[in-house]
């Protein structure tokens, strides 16, 4: 199907397909659908017109603006413009909002919520595109939308549509994801986000998923997630003001200073990042004793860095990072953009959690592990449609029956021969590990030590959600 030709056009012949998409791959435009240039147009027009060549109709909005919404948030069919719509039309009557001068101001955090539902308990369409392999919901597609739900509550606040303040709102980090309880694939799933801390050009939000009691009980909270949004002038690519967060009610005040320290201690841990310092005098400390404890045992040649050898009782249960480590490689579709025509952020999320999913599914020996928590994701630089990216996963950090798996996302220039780093995600899994994973190198030390800031970062953030709402985060 076209990806930008509305269908209501027909087209001449397929080269003439290519050179229209083509051109509106080149062209943004603020309104309706990119529309064929006249010259186009009339080219087209002067040819034999086949009907068997015009692109399938575009079905029609079931809900936020968005083609086969019953399908979930994101699929493969939305349009850049239906995406647009989703983020500009109100929750309560799916009528947009009246345009009107535009001049920052304080808001309620009411303003930027946004709700919606997974009707899984009567769409069986729906479930089931959903569903994994062994019958539970696939965690990787909740991810996807997450991301797209931060991204609605971010423009709707920073009314980033508005025709005199037109901006680029991207996802700069994911504090943290977390799974409260299983989700149970046959009850509906529902979503509240919205804006809970506004800096200059920063805001951060919240999204709380809860599952409803099909005998009308009390809903459970089975996921709560925190996105760091950044907004940017859509033609200079300058950091944008947007409106400053006024908390009414005594839980949006709790929220508000929450986000504010959460704020601050980020700040904080981008001084400590080992880019910048080397590890403390305890991490120190932590990696010499693993070093005198994996040399305590004379080695055979050639097993200096590779996996502890079996036979030897001592040091059966520790294996290497490289020996838990997979790769994937995708090329980036143009049917995974975002409204900016960069790929989709949740997508990346959603390709990086599964490979992850192996990984562990891998080094336990087929027992399926539970994902708990998403930390520490960095956006680092958008990707392009048309780009190789590379997927890059292993257990860096693991304790007991946790476990940390680092996946790096890069895309690969081939023409250049270099590689370029784009994403680093972080997933914590619980599962019965049978061989704990320790460091060799200098480089898998660091990346050891990473992980275990990462996992004690997490119990912090779970720490003061509950300390602030009195009620558990994570």
């Amino acid at each position: 199907m076209s990806l930008f030709i509305h269908s209501s056009q027909k087209l001449c012949n397929s080269s003439i397909l290519s050179q229209i998409n083509s051109r509106a791959l080149r062209v943004l435009k603020t309104g309706n659908i990119i529309p064929i240039s006249t010259q186009l147009a009339s080219f087209c027009a002067s040819k034999p017109k086949d009907s068997s060549l015009a692109p399938p109709p575009i079905p029609e909005s079931t809900d936020y603006g968005v083609p086969n919404a019953h399908l979930g948030f994101t699929n493969s069919r939305m349009e850049w413009e239906a995406h647009k719509a989703q983020m500009t039309f109100t929750n309560e009557d799916h009528e947009p909002k009246k345009q009107e001068f535009f001049k920052l101001r304080t808001k309620p955090p009411s303003e930027s919520r946004v709700r919606k539902t997974l009707a899984f308990s009567s769409d069986h369409d729906l479930r089931e595109a959903y569903l994994s392999f062994h019958g539970s919901i696939r965690i990787g597609k909740i991810l996807e939308d997450l991301d797209s739900m931060a991204g609605i509550s971010a423009y709707k606040h920073a009314e980033g549509f508005h025709p005199e303040n037109e901006l680029t709102i991207v996802t700069a980090a994911v504090d943290r994801i977390s799974l409260l309880r299983p989700i149970v694939p046959y009850w509906d799933l529902e979503f509240e986000s919205n804006i809970i801390w506004t800096g200059r050009s920063s805001m951060l939000v919240r999204i709380d998923v809860t599952q409803p009691r099909p005998n009308g009980g009390p809903a459970s909270s089975v996921m709560v997630a925190l996105f760091s949004m950044v907004a940017r002038e859509k033609y200079n690519n300058v950091a944008a003001e947007v409106h400053q967060l006024e908390p009414i009610t005594e839980r949006e005040k709790q929220l508000f200073h929450f986000g504010e320290e959460q704020t601050l201690l980020r700040k904080e841990r981008r001084k400590e990042r080992f880019e910048i310092a080397p590890p403390n005098d305890e991490e120190r400390d932590l990696l010499h004793n693993m070093w005198l404890k994996e040399n305590a045992t004379p080695k055979k040649i050639g097993e200096i860095y590779k996996d502890f050898p079996s036979t030897n009782d001592s040091y059966s249960d520790y294996a290497s990072m490289p020996s838990t480590r997979l790769t994937s490689t995708r090329i980036m579709m143009p049917q995974r953009r975002n409204i900016h025509n960069k790929i989709f952020g949740g997508y990346l999320l959603r390709e990086a959690y599964e490979l992850s999913w192996a990984v562990c599914y891998a080094h336990t020996k087929g027992n399926a592990p539970t994902w708990l928590s998403l930390d520490e994701n960095m956006f680092v630089q958008p990707v392009e449609i048309g780009s190789l990216m590379s997927f890059s996963a292993e257990i860096v950090y693991s304790e007991k029956k946790n476990c940390v798996i680092r996946v790096d996302a890069d895309v690969m220039h081939p023409h250049l021969n270099t590689v370029e780093r784009t994403n680093v995600f972080h997933f914590t899994f619980q599962s019965s590990i049978p061989k704990q994973v320790i460091p060799h190198t200098y480089d898998e030390s660091i990346r050891y030590l990473e992980g275990r800031r990462i996992a004690k970062k997490g119990k912090d953030i779970q720490q003061r959600m509950r300390v602030k709402e009195g009620r558990e985060f994570a």
